[in-house]
């Protein structure tokens, strides 16, 4: 019979392993190394990199706790990043992005900065958010997913070992 406690965290590190995998798709398709052309179209580069930030944030971003899976996985990313400055930046730099200005619009991310009266009606002057133009290191972002992502499978194999009385 399963623990009761560590069914629940194997099958949320199972999901988030998902989650990471689903982000490293995403960012292939957009690194020309992996397939040998580079895609040109910018809404396409764009969308491609919204969905590998929404896809990579899942696992930090608060799910509800269910009786089979824990809202959190166990992932320490201190340790998964074995305190490399680079990497952890870009990981608070993916997270703050997609809590800012993808999966909300805070004010400083996308800022009114003019409000005009005219005849008609208003003119706005706003800054629009554009996630191309944070110039994120794919390679870099492609790599963080594969740490997350071996870190994951690590787990689900010590959390196997629980559950299996080994």
């Amino acid at each position: 019979m399963p623990n009761k406690k560590t069914l629940p965290q194997f099958n949320r590190t199972h999901i988030s392993r998902l989650d990471f995998e689903e982000a490293e798709s995403y960012l292939r398709i957009l690194n020309p190394a992996w397939h040998g052309m580079v895609i040109d179209n910018e809404h396409i580069r764009r969308a491609l990199l919204t969905a590998a930030i929404v896809a990579y944030s899942r696992p930090f971003s608060g799910n509800k706790g269910h009786p089979n899976a824990v809202g959190h996985p166990p992932l320490d990313v201190q340790k998964v990043l074995k305190g490399d400055s680079k990497y952890i930046e870009l990981h608070d730099n993916i997270l703050k992005l997609r809590n800012t200005a993808i999966a909300h619009s805070d004010f400083d991310a996308k800022p009114v900065a003019e409000y005009k009266a005219i005849q008609d009606g208003f003119k706005v002057k706003e800054e629009r958010f554009d996630v191309l133009s944070k110039q994120i290191d794919v390679d870099r972002f492609l790599g963080l997913c594969s740490s997350m992502r071996g870190y994951c499978s690590d787990k689900q194999f010590e959390l196997s070992n629980q559950i299996n009385g080994q």
